[in-house]
């Protein structure tokens, strides 16, 4: 029977020996995995928020930047961000948020209960980050940081990037930042950091209900008018018009105008030249400085209104040598022959003019004749002597001007030598004639007019001729003055024929005259052109403007705000108010105007709901409950993860309700051992305390020394191996992640297997215990009975 009851206990044995374990294991997650308190102090224990700052989230900014190419120095700037960071998110409170969140999670999860409510108060953060931005404000070293070291080379290589500015013009980045510090110095950017987050960050946590930020423009208007003069000062702006650049631009353009007005011929040099010399870099520099001068007040609000005042009349004095220069070598008084020459032509000269015996002249012939008589250097003077008259009249000197151009010399000039070259034409005509017959000859010496040279010349007869020629008998006696009697000419003209001067003499008389009337009238004695002359051909269109032409010049070039805005339409107008209240009164900035920002002018009532929603969050903390995890899960209508989920977690909170009745059973299984296999109380105590001491043995085996000494080496060579592999820079943060998750792995392994091992260890001791009390069962037993 004995021997029956102890098979029994052995098999019950086997039994509870893996109820034992599991039991030990159970137990152990229990009051660890399914225990909120076990990871709030793992979570204290594994630090991992000051990890964060210290290691990991410096190991992520170099990753970051270290193939981004910053400007700066990444390790002052990663020191800065993470200055910021550990301010605004200090371990301390991320701690405190995590084991908030923790001791409702882990509950609800478990079972324990069926609500929770994280809540993630944002007050302090955000109060925290304005202390922390204001801070890194007020720090010295970071404006040098962003300014001298970040955007100086920036704006050097955009610059660079851009192929520099236009006409030669330098402008470092160095020197725009030094430009930029002048007007934004450190303490005002200090002083509207501070203003912006004194003003941000009640609105944003809730004890101010509005944003009214007003950053003063005016004071930074007066500080940029001298640092806006220094810069151009320094960039040679006032000088481009003197550089090969402004030269070859004016080139360019040149070549894409074309032929210039009356065939002059000028080149990029030549213009740069003048305008040089016209607007000087003293006169421009002058110019620019006064239009600052003048609009720095009427933007800040000290003038109601501006007056920019260029003077002209100066450089209208200087340009007249400039033009007379510029003149001479573009050629243009050649250019202005020939067009003056053809005006004259054009004006007198409508054809060929026929004169008397039968010649003409065309204006071909006439224009080198008039080229001869009016040449470059007389118009030159002319035209030098006009600039001279009406200069005084541009710049107010004299109230009118009289332009008057002799033309009488040039004119006596140009008709004796066309008048020579009619009888030139006229005696190479004549002496090309053919000689003329007697009969011929009388007709000719007859006439009382002429109007053409005629047909044939005389070229005198000897007596015999005559009397052959009249059919006279060679035997009478007839002399030649009887003949020319007969015939009733000069005897002398038919013995000595006609020359050409006769011929002039007697018919060409009408010569002179005629010249004088159609070629001379192409000429005038002067040539008379006054501002009167000047108006009328400008036409009463035109007229107005030459008086603001003049008054710009003789009074300068004057631009008012009533000007200004008269070349505005209404929108234009509206922009300009609202800016010049912005640099009057500051630049103000609401609540009002945030919304309309983010919600195109308060139309997206979606955006709106949102910004309404992160408000909220920010004043009153973010909170999240089991109805928000049910709206994450269930993402559809039709879907059922998150009653999956519940089901589960319901589940899993009853089993750990019951889980005493496990306990019971085990130890009623072990009662059992001790009953079938002792005989009596001692047997029954060396048989239960020999069965639990070889459960616990075993237990102890397996979490302590096979865990310790197989399994956890295995999962840390694997972490190892990891971390070894993830030796480059650009791996650094996996190799940290690792390290830490190492540390994390051995402290959850203490926790929980070698929790399980203590465990087992301390039942190991009670069944040794057992095991003692059952040897010394007498002696107990004997002590018991004497008391």
């Amino acid at each position: 029977m004995i021997i029956l009851r102890r098979i029994l206990a052995v098999l019950l044995l086997i039994l509870f020996i893996p109820l034992f374990l599991a039991i030990i294991a159970a137990a152990q997650v229990n009051s660890t995995l399914l225990n909120a308190g076990f990871y709030v102090a793992q979570l204290r224990k594994a630090d991992p928020f000051n990890f964060t700052y210290d290691r990991l989230l410096p190991a992520a900014f170099d990753q970051a930047t270290r193939d981004a190419g910053l400007p700066v120095d990444p390790a002052r700037v990663k020191e800065k961000a993470v200055t910021l960071a550990r301010t605004t998110l200090p371990p301390e409170w991320l701690e405190e948020q995590a084991e908030a969140a923790l001791l409702q999670v882990v509950p609800y999860l478990t079972g324990d209960r069926d609500q929770f409510a994280i809540t993630l108060p944002l007050r302090e953060p955000i109060e925290n980050l304005g202390e922390g931005i204001k801070a890194l404000a007020a720090d010295p070293d970071t404006y040098i940081l962003i300014l001298d070291e970040g955007l100086a080379p920036q704006l050097d290589e955009a610059l660079k990037k851009a192929g520099g500015l236009p006409l030669g013009i330098q402008v470092k980045g160095p020197d725009l930042v030094e430009a930029i510090k002048k007007v934004l110095s450190q303490e005002w950017v200090e002083g509207l950091v501070v203003l912006v987050v004194d003003q941000a960050v009640p609105y944003a946590t809730g004890e101010s209900e509005h944003l009214l930020i007003v950053v003063p423009i005016g004071d930074r208007i007066e500080a940029a008018a001298p640092a806006l003069k220094a810069l151009l000062a320094n960039s040679g702006v006032y000088t481009a018009l003197e550089r090969q650049e402004f030269r070859d631009a004016l080139g360019r353009q040149l070549d894409a105008f074309g032929a210039l007005p009356f065939g002059l011929s000028l080149t990029a040099d030549q213009i740069a030249s003048a305008a040089a010399e016209v607007a000087t870099p003293p006169w421009l520099q002058t110019q620019t400085e006064a239009i600052l001068d003048a609009a720095v007040p009427y933007l800040v609000g000290r003038q109601d209104t501006f007056v920019v005042a260029i003077p002209l009349k100066d450089r209208v004095i200087a340009a007249v040598p400039v033009a007379k220069e510029l003149l001479r070598e573009s050629g243009a008084y050649e250019k202005a022959f020939d067009q003056v020459v053809q005006t004259l032509l054009d004006k007198g000269m409508s054809g060929a003019i026929p004169l008397p015996l039968g010649i003409t002249v065309t204006p071909e012939e006439v224009r080198p004749v008039l080229r001869a008589a009016l040449p470059p250097e007389f118009v030159q003077q002319q035209a030098e002597a006009m600039i001279d008259e009406v200069a005084p009249y541009l710049v107010g000197d004299r109230a009118t001007f009289r332009i008057v151009v002799p033309l009488e010399q040039p004119k006596e000039q140009a008709l004796a030598t066309v008048e020579a070259l009619v009888v030139q034409k006229a005696r190479q005509r004549w002496e090309s004639l053919p000689p003329c017959s007697l009969s011929q000859a009388v007709d000719l010496l007859k006439q009382a007019s002429l109007e053409a040279i005629p047909s044939c010349r005389p070229a005198g007869f000897t007596l015999a001729q005559m009397k052959e020629a009249l059919g006279i008998p060679a035997a009478t006696p007839v002399t030649v003055e009887d003949i020319a009697t007969q015939l009733g000419v000069e005897s002398a003209l038919l013995t000595q024929g006609v020359a050409f001067q006769w011929l002039v003499d007697t018919f060409g008389g009408a010569v002179s005259q005629q010249l004088r009337q159609f070629v001379g009238g192409a000429i005038p004695s002067q040539f008379i052109y006054t501002d009167a002359d000047l108006r009328k051909t400008l036409g009463p269109d035109h007229e107005k403007r030459m008086d603001d032409v003049l008054g710009w010049i003789r009074n300068g070039y004057r631009f008012t705000d009533a000007e200004l805005r008269g070349r505005l339409n209404t929108d234009q107008q509206e922009i300009l108010d609202g800016v010049l209240r912005w640099t009057r009164e500051g630049f103000r900035y609401t609540d009002v105007d945030l919304r309309n920002a983010i919600s195109a002018d308060g139309t997206d009532a979606d955006t709106l709901e949102t910004y309404d929603r992160v408000l909220g969050y920010t004043r009153s903390g973010y909170t999240f409950t089991q109805e928000d995890l049910r709206r994450l899960m269930d993402g559809s209508a039709d879907s059922t993860a998150f009653d999956d989920f519940d089901r589960a977690r319901q589940t899993l909170g009853r089993v750990r309700g019951l889980r005493f009745l496990v306990y019971l059973a085990v130890a009623l299984l072990l009662a059992g051992i001790a009953f079938l296999g002792g005989r009596g109380w001692r047997g029954r105590l060396a048989w239960g305390s020999a069965a639990l001491g070889l459960a616990a043995f075993l237990g102890f085996i397996l979490f302590g020394v096979v865990y310790g000494a197989v399994a956890w080496p295995l999962i840390d060579d694997a972490i190892s191996r990891a971390v070894q592999e993830a030796q480059e820079p650009a791996q650094l943060l996996q190799r940290l992640t690792l390290e830490k998750g190492r540390e994390v792995a051995r402290s959850l392994s203490d926790a929980i297997v070698g929790g399980m091992a203590r465990r087992s260890l301390v039942f190991l001791l009670i069944a040794a215990l057992g095991a003692l009390a059952a040897i010394f069962w007498p002696r107990l037993a004997g002590a018991v009975k004497r008391s």
